[in-house]
């Protein structure tokens, strides 16, 4: 690991990025949950439903029945067990679609099945989780549950902190007490409808270690894990595409009402689509109202991309937090998949070199067009490129270290209709990509 690598590398523990902790903002907690789940039988006294008593279902199952699949419900208070504390990102556009899916998958679909909504970092997957739990979380009576999941020190501190919600007396208990009591018969193995976020998971195993796979609970997931259907684990993926420029443009101007449509869409194509990079030019054009849109497109295109919005993050990073509390930073959101490519002192030699050749790869396809469909064909017949004297790129390097890419979610395959293999990088990522591995040499054979 070369000595700016190894700087990434702390850097990126000095952040607060996907994954991080969440902050109390605006929720309302409604509702009087008063039971306890036991073994065999839930009690529950005046638990939250609808703003009218007398519409109150009779039983929570009744409650999550309820749950509309036809028409996207209005923002909502949660039951007050919940362990959630999300502002309502009142700049939320689109991803309609996906939230019905969700909604129909989590109503509908085996249980013990997860939904995970996956792609690369800054696409808006947690912010998709948390509008999801404002507007359909009121329909799970045993409450909502948001828990960092990026690793397992991360984990067992949102179950621990998720503990007391469920039971008070529970935070009286030693520490594996309280993560055996959450996952057991009186916590998420009892029946009653309760949504568990696992927010910024990318280990199958922490899933496979935590997900209940019995009782009332239905889980959701962010991960830019991109693999999910080898993981051998019962999970569903969702991935989660950029935009749509109508989107794109209504999230510019919510942030910056004085835009017009055809400045917003000027920003949006410089910016292609990207939820996290729109979210940053929206509010800093709000917060610096002498910046026009001329010249803030003139900034973007005449200086190194990546960098001038990373200079953006830092002017407004302090004062603005995005509702779920991650970084502005667009070369840091980035840096959390790319650290996965260096080659760490446990890896055997094979992982090493596949590592090697994906950070290569991920060159050559930084040099591609961007935001285009590229086929895998194109690699594998590429004359041999020899990147480094040790390396080809022969099919089964290609396929391992393409697997590595798409599962770290730094590209997104495809099949063709002809079931050719496509595969995109972004135009963010690509130039991400070209600054962290701009020493490399393409040697022709």
């Amino acid at each position: 690991m070369n000595e700016r690598d190894r700087q990434d590398q702390e850097s990126i523990s000095q952040i607060n990025s996907e994954g991080g902790a969440v902050t109390q903002g605006d929720v309302n907690v409604g509702g009087n949950y008063t039971g306890r789940d036991s073994h065999q039988t839930t009690i529950i006294n005046n638990y939250y439903g609808t703003e009218n008593p007398d519409e109150k279902p009779a039983d929570p199952w009744e409650q999550f029945n309820n749950l509309p699949l036809d028409q996207i419900p209005e923002r909502g208070d949660l039951a007050s067990v919940s362990f959630f504390r999300l502002r309502k990102n009142q700049t939320f556009v689109g991803r309609r679609e996906e939230l019905q899916t969700i909604a129909q998958f989590i109503k509908e679909g085996d249980k013990t099945v997860a939904i995970a909504a996956t792609g690369l970092g800054g696409i808006g997957k947690s912010q998709l989780a948390a509008e999801f739990c404002h507007r359909y979380g009121r329909y799970f009576a045993g409450g909502v549950f948001w828990l960092s999941f990026d690793n397992e020190t991360s984990a067992r501190t949102s179950l621990l902190e998720s503990a007391s919600h469920l039971n008070p007396a529970w935070g009286q208990l030693d520490a594996p007490d309280q993560i055996k009591r959450v996952q057991g018969p009186d916590g998420w193995q009892a029946n009653i409808p309760r949504l568990l976020v696992f927010d910024n998971l990318e280990d199958p195993q922490l899933l496979e270690q935590y997900q209940p796979t019995v009782g009332g609970c239905r889980v959701l997931l962010t991960s830019r894990y991109g693999d999910w259907e080898r993981s051998g684990l019962n999970v569903e993926p969702l991935p989660l595409e950029t935009l749509l420029r109508p989107e794109s443009i209504a999230l510019v101007q919510k942030l910056a009402s004085r835009l017009t449509d055809e400045e917003a869409g000027e920003i949006a194509q410089e910016l292609a689509d990207f939820p996290l990079a729109l979210h940053l030019a929206g509010c800093f054009l709000s917060h610096y109202s002498m910046e026009t849109p001329k010249i803030y497109l003139e900034k973007l295109r005449e200086s190194d991309l990546i960098n001038e919005l990373d200079h953006q993050a830092d002017r407004i990073e302090k004062n603005r937090l995005n509702p779920t509390n991650h970084t502005w930073h667009v070369s840091r959101t980035f840096l959390r998949s790319y650290l996965k490519l260096l080659p760490e002192d446990n890896d055997s030699v094979y992982e090493s070199n596949i590592k090697s050749i994906s950070q290569k790869i991920l060159y050559v396809l930084s040099l591609l067009t961007p935001n285009h469909p590229i086929p895998i064909d194109l690699l594998l017949n590429a004359n041999n490129l020899k990147l480094i004297e040790e390396h080809f790129l022969d099919e089964y390097s290609i396929q391992d270290a393409l697997s590595l890419l798409s599962k770290i979610g730094l590209v997104q395959t495809s099949n063709f209709e002809n079931k050719q293999k496509l595969i995109t990088i972004h135009t963010l990522l690509s130039q991400f990509a070209r600054n962290k591995l701009e020493n490399f040499q393409l040697i022709s054979n």
